[in-house]
């Protein structure tokens, strides 16, 4: 019986160990094709014009809202507002291996990087920054709209915000 029961153990910590290694290889090895995906990517990634795209809808409402502000502060405002999402930007691209690593598999990140460098996959990722900032004034006008009630609720759930 005692001699089963340790076979039973062994034989247990054999599998599992060996389904450790298995996921941890799996691991490693989406971890290296996303790695290797980011490289070719990083090329058609432009923090500089990713920085241009975000910032034009954001300086393009300060100057509607307040244009003697905006007369007087526009570059001022401009090389703050670069400075700031050129930082957001670089800190969003940290770790993006881990998180492409956890949500695709290997074959889809290698599907991943054969559109991106396809013609097409090059193009759809050049106009990216274009899409997103054409998206954002219209969320950020959603999230001024529904801001007031957000915070109401959270208010109302007892969560204290501006530090009362």
């Amino acid at each position: 019986m005692f001699n089963r029961l340790a076979i039973l153990i062994s034989i247990s910590a054999i599998l599992i160990s060996h389904a450790a290694f298995a996921q941890s290889e799996n691991r490693s090895e989406r971890l290296a094709v996303a790695r290797a995906y980011i490289a070719v990517t990083q090329s058609t990634v432009s923090i500089p014009d990713i920085v241009a795209t975000s910032t034009a809808p954001l300086l393009a409402g300060i100057k509607q809202r307040q244009p003697t502000l905006f007369a007087e502060k526009g570059p001022a405002l401009r090389i703050l507002a670069e400075e700031i999402i050129t930082k957001a930007a670089r800190e969003s691209l940290v770790g993006q291996d881990q998180v492409l690593a956890n949500i695709f598999t290997t074959s889809e990140i290698k599907a991943l990087q054969i559109f991106s460098q396809s013609p097409i996959g090059r193009r759809v990722l050049d106009k990216m920054p274009q899409y997103t900032a054409a998206l954002q004034p219209g969320l950020q006008k959603s999230m001024r709209k529904y801001l007031p009630e957000l915070l109401t609720r959270l208010q109302n759930e007892g969560v204290k915000l501006g530090g009362k």
